[in-house]
């Protein structure tokens, strides 16, 4: 297992198992409490932690039956929340109330996000690549003759190395959050390091959580009020989100890129099947041009957006 997979299994153990089940023997759990303690953590946190919960404990009775430490498997018939696929896409007053708000966090009373951390959001935006992704960015992955972005295949998804073209806007930004390591973070390999700890890169769910600190502040317009001063909160969407969106908006008629151009920009391995998936271990540059098309083509439809209200900084 990956270590941020490890991670992430500790503490969906820690705050669903531990928190609801106690410490107890696992041959005393009973299917019935399992089950109540499922839902308390789908009613108390989210279906997402009640569901990883109950996966989390099944794994580790799967591994006490093949270690002959108990003979059955509660879990067997505990049901939990199913993963439901999310369609959120970000209209155009959503991403420029995002990029303001990003941009002018500093004058916002009550929400203190670092720079960097506002910067790898703005990235992540822009390159359409996964927030680990782009927060574990190193300065060795970027060729900036080539203008390229190379993600080693232990960073990735699906196990492949992975080219992404980098538009003006992402070499800026990535310049941006270089310019603001300071003393020993300077000598960091990170582009986006650690406060605590200059030789590492910021934790995985920094962005989430300054994601989360950051979004009740933000308002849109709202169209259902005959007065255009009326605005209503922005709410419900998530990083992900954004890969969502710089995709739909790739394939829209806005831009007119093949879905199968941007399965490429966003490493998705479904669309690389048979003798495709075997091209693509040695081929690390298929498809660049399209792909930088592509995405090219969104930063400037991205900055058109913002720029509508003069948000572009």
């Amino acid at each position: 297992m990956r270590p941020n997979s490890l991670r992430q299994e500790r503490a969906y153990f820690e705050s669903v198992v531990r928190l609801y089940l106690g410490n107890r023997p696992l041959a005393d759990l009973t299917r019935a409490e399992i089950q109540i303690a499922i839902d308390k953590a789908e009613a108390d946190k989210s279906k997402a932690a009640a569901r990883f919960g109950r996966n989390v404990l099944q794994r580790i009775y799967n591994y006490a039956i093949w270690q002959d430490i108990v003979s059955n498997d509660p879990t067997r018939f505990v049901s939990a929340p199913t993963w439901t696929e999310r369609e959120r896409v970000l209209t155009d007053a959503e991403l420029r109330a995002l990029w303001q708000g990003l941009s002018s966090v500093a004058t916002i009373d009550g929400v203190s996000i670092s720079p960097n951390l506002v910067t790898a959001i703005k990235l992540a935006a822009v390159t359409l690549q996964r927030r680990s992704e782009v927060i574990g960015m190193r300065i060795d992955e970027i060729n900036r003759e080539a203008r390229t972005w190379t993600l080693p295949g232990s960073r990735t998804k699906n196990g492949r190395t992975h080219v992404v073209p980098l538009s003006d806007l992402a070499l800026e930004l990535i310049d941006e959050a270089v310019g603001f390591r300071v003393g020993k973070a300077r000598e960091s390999q990170f582009v986006f390091t650690a406060r605590r700890n200059p030789e590492a890169a910021i934790g995985a769910m920094a962005l989430t959580h300054a994601w989360r600190r950051l979004l009740p502040h933000l308002t849109i317009p709202d169209p259902t009020e005959k007065e255009p001063a009326r605005t209503k909160p922005l709410a419900g969407i998530t990083p992900h989100d954004l890969r969502r969106t710089g995709a739909t908006a790739i394939t829209s008629e806005r831009i007119g890129m093949p879905r199968f151009v941007v399965s490429q920009v966003l490493n998705h391995s479904s669309d690389a099947g048979g003798t495709a998936a075997v091209t693509a271990v040695y081929d690390r540059n298929a498809y660049m041009r399209e792909k930088r098309a592509a995405l090219d083509a969104w930063a400037d439809l991205l900055l058109s957006i913002v720029k509508d209200e003069g948000l572009a900084a």
